[in-house]
């Protein structure tokens, strides 16, 4: 039985692998060494229910040279040339010309060299030629002799990109099998190369192509695994009545789900909730909605705290998950398990209306055919709505997108009364974006390795 490395770090992804069938289903088929960043007083194993087998070890290495991978992070946001011609690395550098200096600098720089020099390939050579060798890694792969490592992304994280860097070291092939739609483009600068990639759709493959050189052989579309409880029953599933009344919600009224984005995307959700509290305090009590909003893991749930105590009737708020770190911590803020994974089922299926920025949630909104109504309100966040990875929804009309206030209301009393409305273009999105309604996108995505095992 060959022995594959499964580098994951952020907790999102903890619970896309983790906390589904495709940990269960790998470890069938291979011995899995599943190996998570040490965190002081968080421990996945202990703290997490994760599931376990004989064929599954689970370990935590320390991520050494930490301050050499903020160093790289700094020169490639600054440095790298080859995707300057996309809208979201104009907006990123707009911003920092504001926000940090030494980033202005490092760019001047970059643009009097050859841009070969700026370019991805030569900074994760780079990477390899500076970063030692590491003890703990030698000794599993010594003991373990894995004959891949995966990641779930291509080295968007500090401890992945160190995976990916220690796998090219040793001459062990590599895979990134869980990335989401905008990370080619968005987060392309942070990419470390792997040899292989398994990704969404083939809008994705064609941008690994485009962006980053890869060939089509190296490509594998599988669907996202992060989807496939959408698709699948699970067990504990409430009919909308219950569900709706364990949030102290009105089944007998429709719900309009409002859900955030981190602050650098868009920093005025509360003034969001609040113009959608009095559009629908200022109507008839007939056109009343439930309203549902579900706290960003990056988001603070303490911004709200004004609004989660005033007691509005019909409205709760909760946050995506259980919380393992403070509002005023950096990242992450809540961790998802099997029980979070199945109340956002629920909260997609028994909403009405989908309210947000620019989210991925407007994918999965449309998964249960759900009308999407997304904010350009303020000038400044806008553009964000043309990146790369969403403007086709804005393109083939699968979303509405509100300008003003008065056509946030206007498109919330549309959607209410008229959900068919834009029906048959959400549906064209979710075929095009998620492809594979069978719930299987994790079997497809562990069955690509016998392939790669082929070469």
């Amino acid at each position: 039985m060959k022995t594959v490395f499964l580098f994951i770090y952020h907790h999102s992804h903890i619970a896309d692998l983790l906390h589904t069938n495709y940990i269960k289903y790998l470890s069938e088929k291979y011995k899995v060494v599943v190996i998570t960043p040490q965190r002081e007083g968080d421990h996945i194993i202990s703290k997490n229910k994760i599931f376990t087998s004989p064929n599954i070890i689970y370990a935590e290495f320390p991520l050494e040279h930490a301050k050499w991978w903020r160093r790289f992070k700094l020169l490639r946001a600054s440095c790298v040339r080859q995707f300057d011609n996309l809208l979201s690395v104009q907006i990123n550098y707009k911003r920092t010309r504001v926000d940090d200096k030494r980033r202005v600098v490092l760019r001047a720089v970059s643009l009097m060299l050859p841009r070969f020099i700026t370019s991805t390939a030569m900074f994760t050579w780079l990477e390899t030629f500076i970063i030692p060798a590491s003890k703990i890694f030698d000794e599993y792969a010594e003991k373990y002799k894995p004959s891949i490592i995966l990641t779930a992304t291509p080295g968007f994280t500090h401890f992945e990109a160190w995976a990916i860097i220690l796998a090219k070291k040793s001459n062990i092939p590599t895979a990134a099998i869980n990335f989401t739609w905008d990370n080619l483009t968005s987060n392309g600068k942070l990419i470390r190369k792997t040899d292989y990639l398994i990704v969404w759709n083939e809008i994705i493959k064609k941008e690994a192509k485009e962006y980053h050189n890869y060939s089509t052989k190296d490509v594998f579309v599988s669907g996202p695994i992060r989807f496939d409880n959408y698709f699948n029953h699970i067990e504990g599933e409430m009919t909308r009545e219950n569900f709706l009344k364990s949030k102290n919600l009105d089944p007998a009224r429709k719900t309009v789900l409002i859900t955030t984005m981190s602050k650098n995307n868009y920093p005025y959700h509360k003034e969001l909730v609040q113009s959608i509290i009095s559009i629908r305090d200022s109507n008839s009590p007939k056109k009343r909605f439930n309203i549902f909003i579900r706290v960003h893991p990056i988001d603070s749930f303490e911004i709200y705290s004004d609004i989660a105590k005033a007691n509005y009737e019909n409205l709760y708020i909760e946050r995506a998950g259980k919380q393992i770190k403070p509002d005023s911590a950096i990242g992450q803020k809540v961790r998802m398990d099997e029980e979070d994974m199945l109340n956002l089922k629920h909260t997609l299926m028994y909403s009405d209306i989908c309210i947000n920025p620019f989210s991925t949630i407007s994918l999965e909104s449309m998964i249960f055919d759900k009308p999407v109504i997304n904010i350009g309100l303020d000038p400044e966040y806008r553009p964000a709505l043309n990146y790369v990875h969403y403007k086709p929804l804005l393109d083939k009309k699968a979303v509405k997108v509100a300008y003003t206030e008065k056509q946030l209301e206007d498109y919330i009393d549309l959607y209410l009364t008229k959900p068919e409305t834009d029906q048959e273009n959400r549906k064209k999105i979710v075929k095009d974006f998620i492809g594979f309604t069978d719930g299987l996108s994790y079997k497809r995505n562990a069955d690509f390795l016998e392939e790669i095992f082929k070469k």
